[in-house]
């Protein structure tokens, strides 16, 4: 019937609204705070913005946009869109003016759910990497007792990146 038809459409319409405020202010609701004392709830997240409601979790929405697998109900899609964009590492690109690397960034975060699977020997080198760094800090404040110099503390990783953009060019 076009009642039934017009509410699917207006859930899909929904789904893909919902889809692109968790990549716009998911990082918001990110769990940032280890204690979990400041933990954010965000009511521009809520499915009533997108006229939704709790009995459409149920339903088979399909992905909207979001690239990540999922198992089609709108459940699914906002676990995984949980999953992406609100664990401990939240994910801010939304405001990037190119569209390309907007879309570039969005291809690597969402179908591994933003959580990459390193290989084993990537994971040692970037350890290792690390703790070279760390070991060059503590050389340095005992060798220069009382010089200003500049700390890792808080940007310990920024190493592996720096390391990834020297070695990639």
């Amino acid at each position: 019937s076009i009642e039934e038809a017009t509410e699917g459409l207006l859930v899909l319409e929904g789904v893909q609204a919902l889809v692109q405020a968790y990549r716009q202010m998911g990082h918001f609701v990110a769990r940032l705070d280890p204690l979990g004392y400041n933990r954010q709830n965000l009511p521009l997240l809520d499915l009533t913005e997108f006229g939704l409601a709790e009995e459409d979790l149920k339903k088979t929405v399909g992905n909207g946009s979001f690239l990540g697998r999922t198992d089609g109900t709108l459940k699914g899609l906002l676990s995984k869109l949980k999953t992406t964009y609100c664990r401990s590492i939240g994910v801010e690109y939304m405001d990037i003016p190119d569209k390309e690397q907007r879309d570039w960034l969005q291809e690597r975060v969402e179908p591994c759910l933003n959580n990459p699977n390193l290989s084993e020997d990537a994971t040692r080198r970037v350890l290792a990497r690390l703790i070279a760094a760390e070991e060059f800090e503590q050389f340095l404040h005992t060798r220069y007792v009382g010089q200003k110099r500049f700390s890792l503390e808080g940007a310990e990783s920024m190493v592996p990146l720096l390391d990834e953009l020297v070695s990639t060019g």
